[in-house]
C-alpha cells in the first residue's frame, strides 16, 4: 500500500478550526520564521492566528487526514487577495501598531509592494497559499512525510484555484525547506517570477482554457465553478425547484416529495470538493447545479446496508434501486478500477434549458475529477433526457434497468412513470 492510500485531501470546513488551531500552533507557527524569530518566539498572536483561521470561510483551504488514526496531518491555508493587497496589508499594519502582528504585516506588505503580483501578470484574482504540516503524528518516518504529502495538499490547492477562477496561485517561501520544496514543484509551474513569469502565466492560463469555462465562458456569461460548503442552502433550494420536482425516482413513488434523508445525502457531497454549479455572470443566480462523489467496489454493498437502514421509507426504496443499478453495472471490476467519481444529480433551470449547460457541467467534472485524480467517471440517469445528453457526450452505455421490470413482492413495479422516462441508464467515461 502507497501512503497515497494512507492519506485523503479534503476541504477545511468551519467545524475543523479548533483542531486547524492546534495543528498550526504545533507544527507552523513554531518554526515559521516571522513568527519563530520574533519575541515572544514561536507564539502567534490571536490576530494572527484569527487572521489565517479566517480563510476557512473561503471554502479554498484543505487538510491531509492520515486515515488509519484519522488525524489532520497537514493543512494548506489558502485565500484570495487582489491588485490592493500591499495598501491592504500596510493600512492593517497600522492599526497593530507595534505589536508582534503589526510588525510582520508590515514586513507582508513591503514583499507585496515590491513583488507586485497584479501589474507583473495583468491578473486582478489571486490566491496566496502556505503549508502547515505535523511530521510526528502517523507510523510513516517523519522525514519522508513532508516530500510526500506536501505535493497532494499543493496539487489540491491547485485544482481549487483553478476552479474557483483565480488567476494565479502564490506562496511566499518563508523558511528553507519550504524553498527546496518549491524547487521540486517546478515542473508543476511553481517558478519564481522574477525567473519565469511570463511561462508560468501562459500555462495557467492554458490549464484554465484545457479545463473548460470556469473562469470565463463565451458567448452567453455562463460561469461553472466548484460549489462551496456556505452555499449548501442556496443550492438545495435550486434543487428542490430545478430537480426533484421532476426527477423520475422521486415524482414515480408516493409521496411524491423527497424525503430529507434523500436531500442530506446528495448535498453531503459538496464537502468532497467534486460538485459544480453554473451561475449567470451578471445577476449571479444559480442556472445548474451538478453534484458528484466519491466511490469504490464496495459502493453496492453500501448502499444495500443504507438501504437496510432505512427501511421501507421512500429513500429506503430508492437506495435499493440504486444499490441493485450499481451491483449489475459493476463498473469497478468492469473497467478494472478504484477510484470513481459518481455524478449523483443534475439540475438546470427550466428557463435555460436547451442552452447545453448539463453538458457542459459534465464536461467539467471530467476535467475536475481527473485533476483531482479519479479514473473513471459514472452517472446512474434515471430521466429520459440525462441518458441522452450522456449519449451525446460520448458516453459509453454500460447497464440498463427497465422500470416495469423492477417490481415489488406483489410484482408490481416500484416506479410508476410516465414517458419518456422508462428506464435508468448506466454510463461511464474513463479519465
Amino acid at each position: 500500500m502507497s501512503y497515497e492510500d494512507d492519506v485523503e485531501i479534503k476541504v477545511v470546513q468551519e467545524e475543523n478550526r479548533e483542531e486547524i488551531r492546534g495543528i498550526l500552533r504545533s507544527y507552523f507557527f513554531t518554526d515559521e520564521p516571522l513568527t519563530g524569530y520574533t519575541e515572544p518566539k514561536g507564539v502567534a498572536s490571536v490576530s494572527e492566528e484569527e487572521y489565517v483561521l479566517d480563510n476557512i470561510k473561503y471554502g479554498v483551504c484543505v487538510m491531509a487526514v492520515y486515515k488509519p488514526t484519522n488525524k489532520i496531518v497537514g493543512v494548506c491555508m489558502a485565500g484570495p487577495q487582489g491588485v490592493d493587497e500591499a495598501d491592504h496589508l500596510f493600512e492593517e499594519a497600522a492599526k497593530e501598531g507595534d505589536t508582534k502582528w503589526g510588525k510582520i504585516l508590515r514586513m507582508l506588505a513591503c514583499i507585496e509592494r515590491d513583488a507586485k503580483v497584479s501589474q507583473r501578470y495583468g491578473v486582478q484574482k489571486i490566491r496566496e497559499s502556505f503549508i502547515g504540516f505535523d511530521n510526528k503524528s502517523c507510523s510513516l518516518q517523519s522525514s519522508h512525510m513532508w516530500p510526500l504529502i506536501a505535493p497532494l495538499l499543493r496539487q489540491q490547492s491547485v485544482v481549487h484555484a483553478i476552479t474557483s477562477q483565480h488567476n494565479v496561485l502564490i506562496s511566499r517561501i518563508r523558511f528553507h525547506y519550504q524553498l527546496l520544496f518549491a524547487r521540486r514543484q517546478q515542473q508543476s509551474n511553481w517558478k519564481r517570477p522574477q525567473q519565469r513569469r511570463h511561462k508560468f502565466n501562459k500555462q495557467l492560463v492554458k490549464r484554465q482554457v484545457t479545463g473548460g469555462n470556469m473562469s470565463n465562458n463565451t458567448g452567453d456569461d455562463i460561469r461553472i465553478c466548484v460549489i462551496q460548503s456556505q452555499q449548501r442552502q442556496l443550492v438545495l433550494d435550486f434543487l428542490r425547484i430545478h430537480y426533484y420536482r421532476e426527477e423520475p425516482l422521486t415524482i414515480g413513488t408516493e409521496p411524491k416529495q423527497q424525503d430529507q434523508a434523500d436531500e442530506d445525502f446528495n448535498i453531503s457531497n459538496i464537502d468532497h470538493g467534486t460538485c459544480l454549479m453554473a451561475t449567470d455572470a451578471q445577476s449571479e443566480t444559480i442556472v445548474g447545479v451538478l453534484l458528484a462523489g466519491p466511490k469504490g467496489p464496495e459502493e453496492a454493498d453500501h448502499l444495500f446496508e443504507e438501504a437496510a437502514v432505512e427501511g421501507s421509507s421512500k429513500w429506503g426504496t430508492i437506495l435499493k434501486f440504486l444499490a441493485c443499478v450499481e451491483r449489475d453495472a459493476n463498473v469497478c471490476q468492469r473497467f478494472g478500477v478504484q477510484k470513481v467519481l459518481h455524478a449523483h444529480v443534475i439540475g438546470v433551470d427550466t428557463k435555460v434549458r436547451g442552452k447545453n449547460i448539463g453538458g457542459r457541467l459534465m464536461s467539467e467534472l471530467k476535467v475536475l475529477g481527473k485533476q483531482l485524480g479519479y479514473e473513471l467517471l459514472t452517472a446512474d440517469c434515471t430521466s429520459y433526457y440525462s441518458a441522452k445528453m450522456c449519449e451525446r457526450l460520448g458516453w459509453e452505455c454500460i447497464n440498463t434497468v427497465y422500470y416495469k421490470d423492477y417490481v415489488d413482492e406483489n410484482k408490481k413495479p416500484v416506479f410508476v412513470l410516465d414517458p419518456p422516462h422508462e428506464c435508468c441508464k448506466t454510463f461511464a467515461v474513463r479519465l
